[in-house]
């Protein structure tokens, strides 16, 4: 077995990059993105949460235990 360095130097001099090249949205499914892309808007397009949880501020921790109201909630995206 060789070590995975060696063996990737191998494969590496074995293949050439291809050009890039545009193609429709519905064409690219399998394919892989030759920069960045990134959105000129937000989608989905409200305020959203990515994960679940709460923020607390640490001074309001201080008194445990407490009750603390709800301020606000976010839709999941």
């Amino acid at each position: 077995m060789i070590p995975i360095e060696e063996a990737k130097a191998i494969v590496l001099e074995s293949v050439e990059p291809l050009e890039p090249k545009r193609i429709d949205l519905d064409e690219c499914i399998g394919l892989v993105a030759a920069e960045d892309i990134a959105s000129d808007r937000d989608y989905p397009p409200f305020d959203k949460a990515m994960m679940d949880g709460y923020a607390v501020c640490a001074a309001d921790l201080a008194e445990v235990p407490k009750r603390l109201p709800i301020s606000g909630e976010v839709r999941c995206a």
